[in-house]
C-alpha cells in the first residue's frame, strides 16, 4: 500500500470563509459557464516535430496533461481543497480527464486519471 504523501494545512481566514459561503449560495442560483479558446497551432506543430525526431508517440492530450501537472507543481496552492476550516495543499498531483467516446454508435463518457 502506498504511503500517503505529506499535506500542508492552512487555516481559512474569515474573509475566505465569507467567499466560500457566497460561492455556495451562488451555486444554487442560475449561472453562466464560460468558454475559452487558445490557438494551439504552434503547439501541434511542435508535437509533430517531436514525434518525427524522437520516433516517440506523443498525443496532444498527453502533452496537455503534462502541462497541467507541471503548472500544478509550480503553483502548489492550485492543487488544494478545503476541509472544515482549513485549506489543504496536496503534494501529490492527480489529474482526471473526462473522455467522450462512441460505443456501439452511442456517445458515452469515461474518465482517465493520470
Amino acid at each position: 500500500m502506498k504511503k500517503s504523501s505529506p499535506i500542508k494545512k492552512i487555516p481559512l481566514t474569515p474573509f475566505r470563509k465569507l467567499i466560500i459561503d457566497g460561492l455556495d449560495v451562488g451555486m444554487k442560483k442560475h449561472y453562466i459557464k464560460g468558454f475559452i479558446e487558445f490557438d494551439v497551432t504552434e503547439t501541434r506543430h511542435s508535437i509533430r516535430t517531436y514525434r518525427r525526431q524522437s520516433k516517440c508517440s506523443l498525443s496532444f492530450t498527453a502533452f496537455f496533461i503534462a502541462c497541467v501537472a507541471q503548472a500544478l507543481q509550480e503553483h502548489k496552492s492550485l492543487n488544494s481543497g478545503i476541509k472544515k476550516n482549513n485549506i489543504i495543499i496536496f503534494d501529490d498531483i492527480d489529474v482526471s480527464l473526462a473522455i467522450e467516446m462512441s460505443l456501439n454508435g452511442e456517445m458515452c463518457t469515461g474518465s482517465a486519471i493520470y
